[in-house]
């Protein structure tokens, strides 16, 4: 992709396509983890890890997320084919844990409280009544956003543990994923395709 995260944004007046991600994201996925910064990755992981590791990570993460019972949900936010941000959802029966990575021209733009959101009502959804988060203490911007949505937080071992309750899934949470994802994968499509429409020939030349 042309051009800085923020330039693609200021051009174009959209935010970036919030939706789940799929098979068909998983180098875009890696692409993103391995452009953040040395300190937002060891913040992002809880410790530092080399290029393999990552990768390894992600093709767990999609393989578990495309099982039929999927035990990883991926919400990504996106431009165009590009991730600019993440989040990762691990469920664990009733119980999932929630990671994020944003990355450095997308912050401060309100995608962590976005996907926060988004990655809730997927864990309501199935089933999940506790979701979990855990940060270093010096990841302002996580346990900023943790408080900002009412997390209960815990210092141990040097690490913050976040914990937010969830409501049992309703014929309106059900709806609400459903129209999300539908509306997400019409405007995700309509950004990628919609360049290649503009500069098509016109048919019979």
């Amino acid at each position: 992709m042309s051009g800085s995260p923020r330039d693609v944004f200021t051009a174009s007046g959209t935010p970036p396509v919030v939706r789940r991600l799929g098979p068909i994201d998983r180098s875009a996925c890696l692409a993103h983890l391995l452009r953040l910064e040395p300190e937002t990755r060891r913040q992002r992981f809880c410790g530092g890890l080399g290029d393999e590791a990552v990768a390894a990570i992600v093709e767990e993460a999609f393989r578990a997320s495309g099982l039929m019972l999927a035990r990883r949900v991926l919400v990504g936010a996106t431009v165009g084919r590009d991730i600019v941000a993440l989040a990762d959802l691990a469920i664990d029966g009733r119980e999932a844990e929630a990671a994020f990575s944003v990355e450095a021209p997308w912050r401060q733009r309100g995608l962590g409280g976005t996907l926060f959101a988004r990655a809730l009502l997927y864990a309501q959804n199935r089933g999940v009544r506790r979701v979990h988060v855990r940060c270093l203490v010096h990841n302002r911007a996580m346990c900023a956003l943790a408080r900002r949505l009412g997390l209960s937080l815990v210092f141990e071992d040097g690490e913050i543990q976040g914990t937010i309750a969830v409501p049992p899934p309703s014929p309106l949470s059900l709806l609400a994923e459903r129209a999300g994802d539908t509306l997400a994968l019409t405007r995700a499509m309509m950004g990628i395709l919609g360049p290649i429409a503009r500069i098509a020939p016109p048919r019979g030349t």
